[in-house]
């Protein structure tokens, strides 16, 4: 819908491209669950056409649209969910993650908040909220919260990659190359994770080290453009 109301940034298009690439790169992965996930499908779809008072219901069956990207459908589930329970925190959750999808991410900050206080053990919500802040260019709301995410769940690798990026629109590059060092440690082969380290190294002048990490991001995806250009820059 951004893309057709012409509201895409090249940043946007850029982070979507990378998204696409790391995603081709774990299609096995997710393959090899797709037996499990297919008959939790049918479950839950079968849970949600026979209580159709149910909360709960609403909420996985608004879960299963999302994953079929059918974001307008999944957001009236959510919305149904929380007519019948608005102290369903997942359900909060789970709505502002659509409304970021849609590009709304003032109303996704509104129902992260939601979730947080109805929930603050829930990692998600201040996870959400930083990649929401993060959208609009808030970098110092965004590393705060992917700080609080993080002290939630220390090993939450996307929000330590995402606080990284924060920080280093901040300009702490040194904080931000620790913490991508430390991402890639554990997924050596995240494209985002090499592109956003290697921007990061460019801007501390470390061009052996970022044309390194371009040279790999073209050996993981030859298909991504984004990898090339920067490596010729």
């Amino acid at each position: 819908e951004q893309l057709e109301a012409g509201t895409l940034t090249s940043r946007d298009v850029d982070r979507l491209a990378v998204l696409l690439a790391d995603f081709h790169n774990r299609q096995p992965a997710l393959d090899a669950d797709h037996g499990f996930a297919s008959a939790e499908r049918r479950r839950l779809a079968a849970l949600a056409a026979l209580d159709p008072e149910d909360a709960l219901a609403h909420n996985w069956r608004g879960r299963l649209k999302l994953e079929r990207l059918d974001f307008r459908g999944a957001s009236d589930d959510f919305d149904e969910a929380l007519r019948l329970d608005p102290r369903l925190a997942v359900a909060w959750y789970n709505r502002g993650n659509v409304r970021l999808d849609l590009g709304d991410p003032l109303g996704a900050l509104q129902d992260f908040g939601a979730a947080a206080r109805l929930d603050p053990a829930l990692t998600g919500a201040p996870y959400g909220a930083g990649l929401a802040k993060l959208s609009m260019g808030d970098d110092q709301g965004a590393a705060e919260a992917f700080r609080t995410a993080l002290n939630l769940d220390p090993g939450l690798h996307q929000a330590i990659l995402r606080r990284a990026e924060a920080l280093s629109g901040l300009g702490d590059t040194p904080e931000a190359l620790r913490l991508f060092d430390r991402v890639l440690r554990h997924h050596p082969d995240s494209v985002g994770a090499l592109l956003a380290r290697a921007e990061a190294r460019a801007a501390d002048m470390d061009y052996d080290g970022a044309i390194a990490d371009y040279s790999r991001v073209v050996e993981l995806a030859p298909q991504l453009p984004l990898g090339y250009r920067r490596r010729a820059q």
